[in-house]
């Protein structure tokens, strides 16, 4: 030591080395097996046996290890991927980034609206809902896997639709008895007849029925047009009211009366993209609130001071200054989708409709594991996500840590 009680120079550079060394050997232990991955994938099955010797001395396991984790030039386990089962594997890739990129859209735009939602109002079953969200998490995936397949199975287009098509019929019988009450004969009789003939429209057949509807939506256009070029009376203003009142009531009538029972969720992405969508969206929820705390409010009132609406403020202000939160959210749910093994092995019934993940399992037998092709498929299926981790690297390091300071 020297005077004063501080460590001397060659001390300090004693627990310099050896804090280097100490960080260099936790480096190496989650980097040795992607290296270990690497090289089985460019080493024939032979070789990969001939080097797993358990019976052997400690230093030759060693030897053994490093010289297992030596590739070679050898490419034919990736050929052979490829060309396996006839070619499912490009099946298995195709099916992979569509579920992924379909699962992050929807998790991300259902993510982000509901927690400008939470960040932003105050409405019953605020806080209860935000709690629902925390007890969510603490279940593990797998416990949904049974609910999930009965709702995936049993689920239609009729019962999808059952509770906003009674929520928006209840919404324009409001709006009605408001026109009524407020003396708009014109506009309460055009969406009053709008309405019936909309009804009556949705049990003609299907051609019949989206003929008349596209025929409302464009007198509608036309009336709204010479509503605000002439301001006449209010029958043109009528008539664009009841054709919307038409194109929505019979809409609803058709959704709930017409529209097929059958909806094939199970054996499908669209399953995989609900089921994935519902596990990644309460904890997107969580990250993008705290991330829309801290854009201040103050720039959405000078928006909506220069007319913009709610959501033109969410859209044009507090979507550009969040692109690091959306960026970590679309991450996360990216790699869900990606890498998940359960419910894609579990919810697809057929081999075709397999992603990468339970694709890959079927290189892995009773009996038998074929570790060089399994090494190969393996590294063909980290190539996306290393290429979707460099695009979005910049954003990671900052969108994580935003909602952790308060201004």
């Amino acid at each position: 030591m020297s005077e004063g009680g501080l460590p001397s120079r060659h001390q300090r550079r004693l627990r310099s080395v050896g804090l280097h060394l100490l960080l260099i050997g936790a480096a190496t232990v989650p980097i040795f097996p992607i290296v270990f991955v690497v090289a089985n994938s460019f080493t024939p099955e032979t070789e990969i046996l001939r080097r797993i010797d358990i019976d052997a001395e400690p230093f030759d396991r060693l030897a053994n290890l490093v010289d297992k984790a030596t590739p070679s030039a050898y490419v034919d386990n990736y050929r052979t991927v490829i060309a396996r089962n006839n070619g499912l594997f490009g099946t298995w890739f195709r099916n992979s980034v569509q579920v992924a990129g379909a699962t992050t859209l929807l998790g991300v735009f259902l993510a982000a609206t509901a927690a400008y939602a939470f960040s932003r109002f105050r409405f019953p079953g605020h806080r209860p809902a935000l709690r629902a969200f925390l007890v969510i998490q603490m279940f593990p995936g797998i416990v949904l896997i049974v609910p999930l397949f009965n709702i995936l199975r049993s689920l239609n287009v009729r019962a999808i639709f059952l509770v906003p098509s009674v929520i928006a019929v209840i919404v324009g019988v409001a709006i009605l008895f408001s026109k009524l009450h407020s003396r708009q004969w014109h506009d309460a009789i055009g969406y009053g007849v709008g309405g019936v003939a909309g009804g009556l429209a949705a049990r003609l057949p299907s051609t019949g029925f989206w003929t008349t509807l596209l025929g409302a939506l464009v007198v509608g256009v036309v009336a709204r047009s010479n509503a605000l070029g002439r301001r006449t009376g209010a029958w043109a203003d009528a008539i664009r009211t009841g054709t919307y009142a038409l194109a929505g009531f019979g809409l609803i009538v058709y959704m709930l009366s017409s529209a097929p029972t059958s909806l094939r969720l199970l054996d499908s992405p669209w399953g995989l993209n609900f089921s994935y969508s519902a596990v990644a969206v309460p904890f997107s929820v969580y990250m993008l609130k705290a991330y829309f705390d801290t854009v201040p409010y103050s720039l959405e009132e000078a928006g909506r001071v220069d007319g913009l609406t709610h959501f033109g403020a969410f859209w044009r202000i507090v979507i550009p200054l969040s692109i690091p939160g959306l960026a970590v959210t679309a991450f996360f749910t990216f790699i869900t989708a990606w890498n998940e093994f359960m419910y894609a092995f579990t919810f697809n019934l057929s081999s075709e409709n397999f992603t990468l993940p339970p694709g890959l399992q079927t290189l892995v037998s009773q009996f038998r594991t074929e570790w060089g092709l399994f090494s190969a498929g393996s590294v063909m299926v980290s190539i996306p996500v290393l290429i979707v981790f460099f695009f979005a690297q910049r954003y990671l390091v900052s969108g994580l840590t935003a909602g952790g300071m308060k201004q």
